[in-house]
């Protein structure tokens, strides 16, 4: 209760949606009359954050990919509740759209280590269980896995109440996805993620909000590819739409970059990283030469092309839990060939091509280090 003698410069209105008394104050801009009132507004205020902020999260590319595996393998525990967890989730998928140029191509894909669907074991979405590669290998390697290596969960405990149908829309799978992680945890990913409403309800909205005849009804607007709305929003505004070819990564920096953040799950591919960087050089060469093909001496010919294809083989398969002895070897291969072109030694490089060819397994005795297992299991406690 304010004291009616005293004198005040502003008189002002509480925002305080319940009280909206009339108040004096010697400062211009006070917004509400009390300190209860001040702890009411604020926290509207955040209710009104947390509610564009859930939108943002529920209208995401990246929900809608959650939502698509959460179907694949048939229900929600796949996906980590943990909030680190889940921003390093967001970033590796993040960083599979920036490494295919936002859908120029689908070279590189998210590939599990642990298979989403086996016998027994469904594969998760934690981060020690995906990796980004190459999209071919991924397509070969199907379900196989390396015993000790990913992150599954026995079918045998999976919660019958966490189930999803493939059937169901993405909307309403978004939503169980949202009770199951809490909407607390959503607002937060939706922040530290910087998460935006997808491309396509980017466009949805402000077409919505034109009040213009030519933009049909939503039903039929959800229906429309990006393309489209694309047209139709430059055919309302008069300006062309905006569009950017975004570049693309190389397979070495996709399989470097993983490879660095799985020592973060793996610390025993600390030595391997150190050891394939110093080995690096003849890599990048033999990559350049063949995006370059002729440019710097370096024909496509098919001991060159099999020396890459059997060097990403190796990669595709340390990342999922495989020896690095194939790596190794692949790596030995490819600095012979480049020390015997540039020595001139056509002769053992011929010789050398059946051999590249025949490649399945390293021979005794190439250099190879022991991992060990760090396979992380959800397993009753008996």
């Amino acid at each position: 209760m304010q004291d009616p003698k005293k004198q005040f410069k502003y008189t002002a209105t509480c925002q305080n949606k319940l009280c909206l008394s009339q108040f004096g104050t010697n400062r211009k801009h006070t917004k509400t009359c009390s300190p209860k009132c001040r702890q009411v507004v604020s926290r509207q205020r955040e209710d009104k954050q947390d509610k564009k902020r859930l939108r943002k999260f529920t209208t995401s590319a990246f929900a809608h990919y959650l939502a698509d595996q959460c179907k694949r393998a048939g229900t929600l525990e796949i996906i980590p509740k943990q909030i680190g967890q889940l921003v390093e989730l967001c970033e590796v998928y993040k960083y599979s759209l920036r490494a295919n140029g936002y859908g120029h191509t689908r070279t590189f894909s998210i590939c599990h280590i642990q298979p989403v669907k086996s016998a027994t074991h469904i594969g998760t979405l934690f981060p020690q269980n995906i990796v980004v590669s190459t999209t071919a290998d991924n397509v070969q390697f199907k379900n196989k896995s390396h015993a000790g290596f990913g992150h599954r969960i026995l079918k045998a405990r999976l919660s019958p109440s966490l189930r999803i149908d493939e059937n169901l829309s993405n909307g309403k799978v978004i939503k169980e996805l949202v009770s199951y992680l809490g909407e607390a945890v959503a607002c937060k990913l939706a922040v530290k993620c910087k998460l935006q409403s997808s491309q396509k309800q980017q466009l949805i909205d402000w077409l919505r909000a034109q009040n213009d005849s030519r933009v049909p009804k939503l039903v039929d607007l959800m229906e429309l590819p990006p393309r489209d709305l694309v047209n139709l929003k430059a055919l309302i505004s008069g300006k062309k739409g905006f569009s950017k070819d975004f570049s693309t990564y190389s397979t070495e920096d996709v399989f470097l970059h993983e490879l660095q953040r799985q020592t973060a799950h793996r610390p025993d591919l600390i030595e391997v990283r150190e050891y394939y960087l110093a080995k690096l050089q003849p890599v990048r060469a033999l990559e350049f030469g063949l995006s370059l093909s002729g440019i710097i001496g370096i024909p496509r010919t098919t001991e060159t092309t099999t020396l890459t294809s059997n060097l990403h083989k190796a990669q595709f398969e340390l990342l999922h839990g495989g020896s690095p002895a194939n790596l190794f070897y692949a790596l030995k291969q490819i600095g012979q060939f480049t020390a015997e072109r540039n020595a001139g030694n056509s002769k053992g490089s011929n010789a050398r091509t059946l051999a590249v060819l025949e490649f399945r397994q390293p021979p005794l005795g190439t250099e190879s280090v022991t991992l060990s297992s760090h396979f992380e299991e959800d397993t009753p406690p008996f």
